[in-house]
């Protein structure tokens, strides 16, 4: 269900449409045109649209190039860390550093941009557990850093105000939720919702068909700290899985804690969440490609086969199956048993008639007036008539 929400987000926001509040309340499951279910978005009421005829922004425009003398002294300095890339991957881990450089940059400036996307390669290569060798060097494929859009709609002019900021606190990005954050609302934040919505399910129900698990005392400390606190609260946890936290490791572990309270059944999910949580580290970090990419990547995690369930898990989804064929099969035999094929009756004027008269003669009843037996006093029409 969520690759086909995903999808349906991506379809949105390449037109412009940004939705801004997902949340359980705006996600249904559908049954798609191949009898499958799919996951479909609702309610844009809160939705952002970007003007019309407003160019999409480039995502990456340079014209730096990384040095020859800096290409081969960080070609060794990888090689002695035995991480084995070749030359392109890192002319592209540079790119969106060089690109922030103005028209003609000192070059220890350059040195510093070219230092800070070899810092980036490593963070991401480590971080994905990616796996190298000197006879199997590393291309911008493997890193996942080929733009699937060289550009992307502009919602940086829809700068917050002071006050609330759009969405359901619960699923909301820390950085949206900050009361004194200033950062425009884009797509990393709504796929960021995505992830907590399943983060809360993961937290709050035991097996397939949405049944609530026994909430312990630590467990409700847990999703009062992420899910239910005030915004200032709800910013500084949740951020402390991204960027609030120092190093990787400390933002690590955080996610570590709360994967703890995972109810058993959801167990095959944790390295998916692991992975789909580094993807929103490094997008929120680096603001490069994970986040230029942020629909395509989230999507490949999501796309990708899951370890093998456990036997409980197999009876429980075997039993859910049951019991829903079960509902399906007992609701058409009841409209079945139930209903009588018959053509409706045409109104009569007759009919049509005293249905005008029965309208017209029926009067509006105050139902507090009529529990305790009197009209409105006094002072209840003084306030109705003042608007009081």
């Amino acid at each position: 269900m969520l690759i086909s929400l995903i999808l349906d987000h991506q379809k949105f926001y390449r037109v412009g449409v940004l939705h801004r509040d997902i949340s359980q309340g705006n996600v249904i499951i559908a049954i798609c045109d191949d009898g499958s279910t799919c996951g479909r978005l609702i309610d844009l009421d809160h939705a952002k649209v970007t003007v019309d005829g407003e160019p999409n922004v480039p995502l990456l425009q340079t014209t730096h190039c990384v040095p020859d003398p800096i290409l081969s002294r960080e070609m060794d300095g990888l090689v002695d860390r035995e991480i084995f890339v070749n030359e392109d991957t890192i002319r592209r881990a540079c790119a969106p550093f060089l690109s922030k450089l103005d028209a003609s940059p000192d070059q220890k400036i350059v040195a510093k941009a070219c230092d800070d996307g070899i810092n980036y390669l490593k963070d991401v290569y480590e971080g994905f557990g990616l796996k190298s060798s000197k006879t199997r060097l590393l291309t911008p494929e493997d890193f996942h850093w080929v733009l699937e859009f060289q550009d992307k709609p502009n919602f940086e002019n829809h700068q917050p105000g002071d006050g609330n900021r759009t969405g359901t606190a619960p699923y909301m990005s820390y950085q949206i939720i900050d009361p004194n954050g200033k950062v425009a609302h884009d797509a990393i934040h709504d796929i960021e919702s995505f992830f907590w919505l399943l983060i809360h399910i993961m937290l709050t129900r035991n097996g397939p068909g949405g049944s609530r698990r026994d909430i312990s005392v630590a467990l409700e400390r847990v999703l009062n700290q992420y899910f239910h606190a005030d915004p200032s609260t709800l910013t500084i946890m949740k951020g402390g899985l991204f960027l609030f936290s120092e190093k990787y490791e400390d933002a690590q572990a955080e996610l570590s804690n709360l994967m703890v309270h995972f109810d058993s059944y959801f167990e095959s999910l944790k390295g998916l969440v692991q992975e789909w949580w580094n993807l929103l580290y490094f997008a929120h970090k680096y603001k490069a490609y994970e986040l230029w990419n942020v629909h395509a990547n989230t999507l490949r995690i999501l796309d990708k086969p899951l370890p093998g369930s456990s036997s409980a898990q197999s009876e429980q989804t075997n039993q859910e199956v049951n019991r829903r064929e079960e509902y399906h099969k007992s609701t058409l035999d009841a409209i079945k048993n139930s209903t009588i094929a018959r053509r409706p009756q045409p109104r009569t004027p007759e009919k049509r008639d005293r249905k005008a008269t029965s309208t017209a003669s029926a009067q509006p009843v105050d139902p507090v007036s009529q529990i305790a037996g009197h009209g409105p006093s006094k002072k209840h029409r003084k306030e109705k008539a003042t608007g009081h």
